[in-house]
């Protein structure tokens, strides 16, 4: 079940919370971070095992998988991110960061969400080391993500969001609408943010045209890879899957959690990372991209306009891909 994988940092973001005014919820706070660290660097070694392990057990189960991790390499990148994620834990990282960043070094949400950013920075390879150190592993595993499956992982978002600015732990609700900047947008606000759909859906298109057309391997690689992960919800119901539960749950937590804190550049990066799935191809530099005028329309305007936004864009381009299968 996929909202499982998120408990643990949900139950992580509501400790942290309840640290800002209780040192013993502090305590107990950094002795999640280093219990989560010590198991990920804890499966780091089980994985630099597991090769010899595998040579001399031809009837394990692992070595029928439909692809084969590269072990060695799981296990370095894990090693690494359950070290690095030791680093906002010390106090004087912090002070430091926070001469660039606007954070507040003393306080615990602030380290847990530099955590949380380690966590993020080290998925992308330990991701690929179990795809086998490419993400063609994708392309013949069929449709893999289903309707529950995105309602889950945005319903995990909306939440950590949500809880992580503090609702019902430190903030009341209108508290929490304000510092995230939940507010109903203007009948021109709504007009710009229609405007951007459309233009953002043309560069995408634009986009694509250019990159099929001067790089078609990789173009046609990466539409693999993308029809595997999203092609059995190329439908009505999909669209708005797709379009509501990213533009709900990926806004709440970058731009409405993240971005006050994190600033719009490096938030505009984890925004980029988490859509491994189209590797280092001009998709993802478009992510970020979109990653950037969202969070400036939250500086300059509201969430509210964010998410609608992305909501919007994402649908339109699921009904682009219904109604014209080659779009």
């Amino acid at each position: 079940m996929v909202f499982l994988q998120f408990v643990p940092f949900i139950a992580l973001l509501i400790a942290a919370n309840l640290a800002e005014r209780s040192a013993g919820w502090r305590i107990l706070t950094y002795l999640l971070v280093t219990l989560l660290n010590i198991v990920m660097i804890l499966f780091s070694f089980i994985c630099l095992l597991m090769p010899a392990m595998l040579a001399t057990q031809a009837d394990n189960p692992l070595n029928d998988l439909p692809f084969q991790p590269h072990w060695t390499a799981l296990g370095l990148w894990l090693l690494a991110t359950g070290l690095l994620a030791f680093l906002p834990v010390i106090p004087a990282l912090r002070r430091g960061l926070a001469r660039v960043l606007p954070l507040d070094p003393a306080s615990v949400v602030h380290a847990t969400a530099l955590v949380f950013a380690v966590y993020l920075l080290g998925s992308v390879p330990i991701q690929l080391a179990m795809l086998g150190g490419s993400l063609d592993s994708l392309s013949d595993m069929g449709s893999l993500l289903g309707i529950s499956e995105l309602w889950q992982q945005g319903a995990a978002f909306i939440i950590m969001g949500l809880f992580g600015v503090g609702l019902w732990l430190r903030r009341t609700t209108d508290e929490v609408t304000n510092r995230l900047g939940l507010h109903m947008p203007s009948a021109r606000q709504w007009g710009l943010v229609a405007g951007l759909a459309v233009l953002f859906v043309l560069l995408d298109q634009g986009v694509a045209w250019a990159w099929a057309n001067f790089d078609p391997v990789s173009f046609e690689r990466i539409g693999k890879v993308s029809n595997a992960l999203f092609g059995g919800l190329i439908t009505p119901l999909g669209a708005l899957t797709i379009g509501l539960s990213a533009g709900l749950g990926e806004e709440l937590i970058f731009r409405g959690a993240l971005q006050p804190r994190f600033g719009l550049i490096l938030t505009s990066f984890l925004f980029a990372v988490i859509h491994v799935q189209y590797g280092l191809s001009p998709a993802v530099v478009q992510v970020f991209v979109l990653g950037l005028v969202l969070g400036i329309i939250r500086q300059r305007g509201n969430l509210t306009m964010s998410i609608a936004l992305h909501t919007l864009y994402n649908t339109i381009l699921v009904v682009l891909a219904l109604i014209i299968p080659s779009s």
